[in-house]
């Protein structure tokens, strides 16, 4: 962590006397304007800009009564900018506050930074990146860059769950309308999840010595991953092809019993620990959309191949196949947007696997293949001030569910007021988030001033 504050400070210390020169004192102009005339005898374009939000929402779990908890959440945004004919930087800084006296990182503040160099050929970019790849509306199979972290309630905003992290892309402009995307990340992070609290999403007491297992160091260049995309169109159809090489974003556990006592036939004489281990792999993956008349089909399809090509080791995953294919359409004559997708992952060489094996303890009902349903129906009104949604998934093999209802008002063009909630259950005993977070439904109200 220690590594990338440094890289990130180094880029800053090297760009800043550009970004003072092309008119950073100009940021507290006029209703935060910036003046793009070009500075005397620059020849150069210049613009700065500041955009953000500044919020809170009421947050009120329903498990309890009027006993049950209450969260109070504050949060704000600020997107800074600055942008020369053949430079820009920015930085989005994100501060989302539920107790004050909690000791926050970097990370839970600067949410992205970049700088981006512009060429006749492309453009070269680095910092603190977050990316989007797959023509899934909002849900993907095949967009490894980006490791998602969970805390706090379950966000219907898959960007906004991401994790920047840091990483180098070069661009290449192909044809008219295609690009070609190379990348390269030093170091790896895996997703963020909750091991304890109402959100957890796995049982530590489920897996031996986890209060003392020592995470292994990916922060070093042992970790690096590369990835390139090509994307275009051909006619009424975006396709894109893409490879990337790195780890599965989740961990597996390898476990070591060992005879720490004096009768060899006693098993309270053995003790089983614990490591952490990332399975290494290649994602060769496919992705497409096409509009047609009213409705838009997507599809995305991957294939990851693991370093445990044999299935033998049971604290690495094995290859397999995902998949996703969906359809959007605007009712004619109305408002009214539907959206249905399904993805899905199926292991290869399943039923041989051992019982402690990682893609067993991940499967749900004794099958390796994982299919989830996602849909979402959305309804603005009065000449759009105000938005219905209602958008939902049920896990199929786990028999788990969430529903996410939400109805936006907008008192003014840059003042919302949103009330939502959540709704989750399932078959608790195939052991799904969903139906483990049976106690979480929640009802929330926020307000949100934009700028």
């Amino acid at each position: 962590m220690k590594r990338t504050v440094m890289i990130v400070m180094l880029c800053f210390i090297v760009f800043l006397p550009a970004w003072s020169s092309e008119g950073f004192s100009d940021i507290f102009g006029e209703e935060g304007a910036v003046s793009t005339e070009p500075a005397a005898g620059s020849g150069k374009e210049q613009s700065l800009s500041v955009s953000g939000e500044i919020g809170s929402e009421f947050v009120y779990y329903m498990d309890e009564a009027w006993e049950s908890q209450v969260d109070v959440l504050t949060t704000a945004d600020l997107d800074f900018r600055a942008a020369t004919n053949s430079l820009e930087g920015g930085v989005l800084f994100h501060l989302e506050i539920e107790d004050i006296e909690n000791q926050l990182d970097y990370s839970d503040i600067l949410d992205t930074l970049y700088l981006r160099l512009f060429h006749s050929y492309g453009y070269i970019e680095a910092g603190l990146l977050k990316t989007e790849w797959g023509k899934g509306d909002g849900y993907h199979v095949v967009d490894p860059l980006n490791p998602l972290k969970q805390s706090g309630k379950v966000r219907t905003d898959l960007n906004a769950a991401k994790r920047a992290v840091l990483m180098a892309t070069v661009n290449f402009y192909i044809a008219k309308q295609g690009l070609l995307e190379l990348v390269y990340k030093p170091f790896f992070q895996p997703h963020e999840i909750s091991a304890e609290g109402r959100w957890a999403v796995i049982d530590p007491a489920a897996i031996p010595g986890f209060g003392a297992i020592e995470p292994p160091d990916t922060g070093t260049l042992e970790y690096s991953q590369g990835a390139a995309r090509i994307t275009g169109s051909l006619g009424p159809v975006d396709m894109g092809a893409l490879y990337y090489y790195g780890f599965f974003s989740e961990p597996g556990y390898a476990f070591t019993t060992t005879f720490t006592g004096t009768n060899p036939l006693d098993p309270g004489h053995y003790t089983t620990t614990a490591d952490l281990v990332y399975t290494r792999a290649q994602l060769f993956g496919g992705e497409a959309s096409a509009a047609l008349g009213p409705f838009t089909l997507r599809t995305e399809l991957g294939y990851w191949l693991s370093e445990d090509r044999d299935g033998t080791a049971p604290e690495l995953y094995n290859d397999r196949f995902v998949y996703l294919g969906g359809a959007d359409i605007m009712i004619p004559g109305t408002n009214l947007f539907i959206s249905g997708q399904a993805a899905g992952t199926y292991v290869i060489d399943f039923k041989d696997l051992a019982e402690v094996d990682v893609d067993n303890v991940a499967a749900y009902g004794g099958t390796g293949h994982s299919l989830t349903l996602v849909g979402a129906a959305e309804f603005p009104f009065l000449r759009d001030t105000m938005n219905i949604r209602l958008s939902g998934l049920w896990l199929v093999q786990g028999k788990g569910y969430s529903l996410f209802p939400e109805y936006t008002w907008k008192l003014m063009d840059d003042f919302h007021l949103k009330i939502s909630g959540q709704v989750f259950g399932g078959d608790t005993e195939l052991g799904s988030p969903y139906s483990g977070w049976d106690a979480n439904d929640n009802i929330s109200v926020s307000l949100r001033y934009i700028f």
